[in-house]
């Protein structure tokens, strides 16, 4: 419902390029999930590609991996959150955040 197109988006780490699952979207952060070894990617600067599908446009956020949860029987992937600076979030991810929490409301009112 937020239009994200899954496989364009991405997380950036070190100048490497990963793809990612979404599972949590939040106002300060997200957690995805990635293929790495948590001690290479925790305490890593790193940047976001949000694409959307309607429109068709990308945000970049840039953030800061803080933690790990591993997924269990998995070795290769886990689950790291990173963290947005406030100063660094942009408006229209705000916007998209807000109008689809608005959504959810009216829905639940029905």
């Amino acid at each position: 419902e937020l239009n994200f197109n899954i496989k364009a988006t991405q997380v950036i780490v070190d100048n490497i390029p990963l793809k990612c699952i979404i599972r949590d979207v939040a106002f300060s952060g997200i957690k995805v999930i990635i293929m790495g070894v948590a001690k290479f990617l925790v305490n890593k600067n790193a940047m976001v590609h949000f694409q959307f599908s309607e429109p068709d446009e990308g945000i970049d956020i840039p953030g800061k991996v803080i933690r790990f949860e591993p997924i269990e029987g998995r070795q290769d992937i886990g689950a790291f959150v990173i963290q947005f600076p406030e100063e660094a979030i942009p408006v229209d991810y705000k916007l998209r955040l807000t109008g689809y929490l608005k959504q959810q409301r009216v829905k639940k009112v029905q």
